[in-house]
């Protein structure tokens, strides 16, 4: 458990241990929900990412690229067959 200190200003710190665990990194947004028996809940913003990021991901390193067929044919078989 971490300790934090508010400061004259009413602000506290988050040390770079508790940002990486949650998935922060510098310049991101933190959501804080608020929860009953004055609990909150601090979680890294999730952020609509561009479409562009998305450009690539089915390739592969090594073999064929995942094509939308194969993909198809994947999840059809599921797991069944897989140890």
């Amino acid at each position: 458990m971490a300790t934090l200190v508010v400061d004259a200003r009413g602000r506290i710190t988050l040390n770079e241990d508790l940002l990486r665990h949650i998935g922060v990194e510098r310049g991101g947004k933190i959501e804080i929900v608020k929860l009953p028996h004055g609990r909150i809940e601090v979680r890294a913003e999730k952020s609509a990412r561009p479409i562009s990021e998305a450009f690539g991901l089915l390739k592969r390193k090594r073999g064929a690229d995942l094509t939308v067929e194969r993909i198809s044919r994947f999840a059809t078989r599921g797991w069944a067959d897989r140890k």
